[in-house]
C-alpha cells in the first residue's frame, strides 16, 4: 500500500454549506479595525526592551472566536 498524500482535506468537508448546515458570512480576522503604534521615549523604549529579556510575555488578549459579517446573525451563529 502506497503512502497517503495530504489532497487539501478540510475537517468536516463532507458536508454540504446550506444543505446539511446554514453557512454564514465572516468577519475578516485580520485588517478590520486600524492598528495603532505606542510611541515611546527612549527610556521608555529601553525600559520596554529589559522587561522583554528578562519576563515571559503571554498576550491575554487572542480572539478565538470569528464572527458574523453582519451583527444581526449572531445569536443565529452562536
Amino acid at each position: 500500500m502506497g503512502r497517503k498524500s495530504y489532497s487539501g482535506y478540510r475537517s468536516w468537508s463532507f458536508l454540504e454549506p446550506n444543505k446539511d448546515y446554514k453557512s454564514f458570512r465572516l468577519a475578516r480576522e485580520v485588517g478590520r479595525v486600524p492598528s495603532s503604534r505606542v510611541e515611546l521615549s527612549k527610556v521608555e523604549e529601553e525600559r520596554v526592551e529589559e522587561f522583554i529579556e528578562r519576563h515571559i510575555l503571554i498576550s491575554l488578549h487572542d480572539n478565538l472566536q470569528v464572527y458574523p459579517k453582519d451583527p444581526s446573525e449572531f445569536f443565529e451563529y452562536t
